[in-house]
């Protein structure tokens, strides 16, 4: 929440890759000088794909969750926290209901699930066709210009490499 609106209105118009690469180093040099078990990972561009053994999906795998820029008719994030199938799993902040009119359509789009049952797992399942669309639809990161991933592993975890 680093950016200005069109009013020059601070934290009004979202966060920055800069603030997110800020954050990574931060946590870093943190873990570094104080027991804190976390590593961070930054990534930006087309290094931002979800695909089977790309480093997002690994990282997955090993138990770590990622921070990533999607688009909800404006840029958003959301966390990554597995994989099942075909399908990546994720917390979104935005708490939505069935047969609220403005969030209908999202609930009735293809390659989009929402979760009920899980509240410490995830609250919606997205198919990795659908996230790695250059559109920027709902849960879509749009072309690699927009694309930001923050990747954080808990180094404690037995899976971490």
């Amino acid at each position: 929440m680093d950016t200005y609106n069109e009013a020059g209105e601070l934290c009004k118009h979202g966060t920055s890759a800069a603030a997110m690469n800020f954050v990574s180093s931060w946590l870093n040099h943190f873990s570094q000088v104080k027991p804190f078990p976390i590593h961070c990972e930054f990534l930006s561009g087309e290094s931002v794909t979800i695909s089977k053994g790309n480093k997002i999906y690994n990282a997955l795998l090993q138990g770590g969750v990622v921070l990533l820029h999607v688009f909800l008719e404006v840029g958003h994030y959301v966390l990554l926290t597995g994989i099942e199938d075909d399908n990546v799993l994720l917390f979104d902040p935005y708490y939505e209901e069935e047969g609220t009119p403005e969030f209908d359509a999202e609930y009735y789009t293809e390659g989009i699930s929402f979760i009920n049952d899980q509240p410490k797992k995830a609250n919606r399942a997205i198919s990795m066709e659908r996230l790695n669309r250059f559109s920027k639809g709902y849960y879509e990161m749009g072309e690699f210009s927009c694309r930001e991933a923050l990747i954080m592993f808990n180094t404690r975890n037995p899976d971490y490499t």
